[in-house]
């Protein structure tokens, strides 16, 4: 089984090569600020950002899916970083056809092989 740091980092490479395989563009990762994180910024076919959140665990970590760590709390905080980055790249606006937030749940099985779920405008 992989650790959390590994887990975490490999959950969004994964999503990454998911998103560009379903005709997605990637327009940033990791992008931070003191009251918040968006894992990957990108942007669909019909010119829709979408701020996408990756949660990824090992299969049976503690009976949880990745799915069970998004709440309230974590979409609050979510749509105040997605807002602000619309707001300091003002520059898609004219481009783009509004914007949304997604989920990727990633579970890794012990054989190593790993189930993805994409959770759409959550």
């Amino acid at each position: 089984m992989k650790n959390p740091k590994e887990i975490g980092t490999l959950g969004e490479d994964i999503a990454v090569e998911y998103l560009k395989s379903n005709g997605y563009k990637i327009i940033s990762r990791n992008f931070k600020k003191p009251f918040g994180e968006i894992d990957i910024i990108a942007k669909s076919k019909n010119n829709i950002v979408i701020f996408f959140e990756v949660k990824a665990l090992n299969e049976n970590d503690f009976g949880f899916l990745p799915e069970d760590q998004m709440n309230y709390l974590k979409i609050k905080k979510l749509k105040k970083i997605c807002n602000y980055y619309i707001l300091k790249n003002n520059n898609l606006i004219n481009k783009i056809n509004g914007w949304q937030i997604d989920l990727i749940a990633i579970i890794f099985k012990k054989d190593n092989s790993f189930e993805i779920k994409h959770y759409e405008n959550i």
